[in-house]
């Protein structure tokens, strides 16, 4: 009887997984499409954003989560930030029928992961060499299973089924000249630290390896240690990547439309307080007044009326 009743539980608990695993894979088709249809979109307004002047530099100086990041100073690096960009992989290999035959099978499973984009940073200084320097910088992200070492694989159909994280490349970045001489822990703390974060924590901090004797190599990064003294200094790479792509960018003209509202308020509380108020002269009130005369009106009711 027990076995029967163990058989019907397991039965059921097939059931059930199979009915999350095709749930899963639909949100994830779901999510590929509307990506293909949205950054269709989101190109058509980067170029009206490109047209106005100090657009990202306004969206970001106005964003309360934004500013928990980043630290006062640096703000001013972004009045320079031309245009700001998220790709997402799964729009761009849908480019083309012919790639697709091309790639196959290789290129389905590519398609399937929605996790994979990369944001681009175009800064101009207008010739201002005493700032941050001109330069297009692109970052790309990929979404794999916590336990995987990698980005190889980050591909696979299955890997969007599991808990994921974000792991990148280092990429080379032109840093403001105020950092140039900065130490490698204040380094870690600017913003810009965030093009050379890879997800792998040894590899970020440069804390990994040592060699010793010729080509002997030996590990002496305590992970620990190395947390508790640096907890809640170092920028938190992930967490802004994904304020970026989950909220900044696909939200940005909201931000920006709700400054511009904040400062047409603003300009007209200032105007009233400046309009003049009106004062009325007591002779005058005295006049007015003396100018009425009380008067019955036919059904005898006692009225005012002004002197002719």
């Amino acid at each position: 009887m027990a076995s029967e009743e163990n058989k019907d539980l397991q039965e059921a608990l097939n059931v059930l997984y199979e009915c999350e695993t095709e749930t899963i894979h639909l949100e994830r088709q779901l999510e590929v499409q509307r990506l293909k249809k949205i950054s269709k979109i989101y190109e058509r307004r980067r170029q009206c954003v490109m047209n106005i002047d100090k657009f990202w530099y306004v969206v970001l100086s106005q964003h309360e989560d934004f500013a928990e990041y980043i630290k006062p100073v640096e703000y001013g690096y972004f009045e320079y930030l031309k245009d700001l960009y998220v790709t997402w992989e799964v729009a761009e290999m849908d480019s083309g029928k012919e790639q697709k035959q091309q790639e196959g099978e290789d290129h389905k499973k590519k398609i399937e992961n929605p996790g994979n984009f990369s944001v681009t940073f175009v800064f101009d200084n207008e010739g201002n060499v005493n700032t941050v320097e001109s330069q297009t910088i692109t970052k790309k992200f990929w979404s794999i299973p916590n336990e995987q070492e990698n980005s190889k694989d980050s591909n696979e159909v299955d890997a969007f089924d599991q808990e994921t994280r974000l792991v990148s490349e280092k990429v080379d970045v032109k840093w403001p000249k105020e950092l140039l001489t900065a130490s490698d822990l204040e380094k870690r703390k600017s913003f810009f630290s965030l093009f050379e974060w890879t997800g792998k924590e040894k590899d970020d901090f440069n804390k990994s390896k040592t060699k010793v004797k010729g080509e002997e190599v030996v590990d002496d990064f305590d992970d620990h240690e190395f947390k508790k003294k640096t907890r809640g200094t170092l920028l938190e790479v992930e967490d802004l990547i994904n304020l970026f792509v989950e909220d900044i960018f696909p939200n940005a003209v909201k931000y920006y439309a709700a400054t511009q509202n904040d400062s047409l308020q603003e300009e007209l509380e200032d105007d009233e307080e400046s309009e003049p108020e009106l004062e009325i002269d007591d002779d005058e009130e005295e006049e007015d007044e003396e100018e009425e005369e009380d008067y019955d009106d036919e059904e005898g009711n006692n009225k005012k009326r002004r002197k002719i």
